[in-house]
């Protein structure tokens, strides 16, 4: 669903769920998903209030926990930088020490990670010359893009490297 905040789409998306769990076989759930941890607890909430017994059909979380279920229901082991903030912080500071000149704080290189990398899925080089950038607020130029690539692929190489996801 598209539009903007306050039109109404987490309420319709709930009453759809609500619908779907009415007329859902015995044994079979309504996947109801969103990008935050809070929001699935506030929606699950929320629905606690609209449903009766189709509750128990209606599974809401947030779309990392239930990928990392899905790995894990599979033998994947999965580590999280969330699970282990340590390592997060020592694979930022590794990565931002690739900035010798300090061009960036690591709050910069954090944002920039989840806010143009992780929130468009952006894997390399090309693609982040290429991404949008929009209200984050610093100009970059095709250089400056390139100077702060080496940065985030250095943390990238360390996540992996550690067997972690971010």
């Amino acid at each position: 669903m598209l539009g903007g905040a306050g039109t109404g789409k987490t309420v319709v998306a709930m009453h759809r769920a609500r619908h779907l769990a009415k007329s859902c076989p015995v044994g079979k759930k309504v996947l109801f998903t969103t990008y935050t941890t809070n929001l699935a607890a506030d929606i699950q909430g929320l629905l606690g209030s609209l449903c009766g017994q189709e509750l128990e059909q209606i599974e809401v979380t947030n779309l990392h926990a239930w990928a990392r279920g899905v790995l894990q229901a599979r033998g994947i082991k999965v580590r999280t930088t969330q699970e282990q903030p340590d390592k997060a912080k020592e694979g930022w500071d590794d990565a931002c020490a690739l900035d010798a000149n300090n061009r960036f704080v690591q709050s910069f290189y954090e944002a920039e990670w989840a806010e143009v990398v992780q929130a468009q899925g952006i894997l390399d080089k090309a693609a982040y010359l290429r991404a949008r950038r929009a209200g984050r607020g610093t100009r970059l130029s095709r250089e400056q893009r390139g100077q702060v690539w080496e940065v985030l692929e250095g943390y990238r190489r360390f996540l992996q490297k550690n067997g972690l996801m971010d």
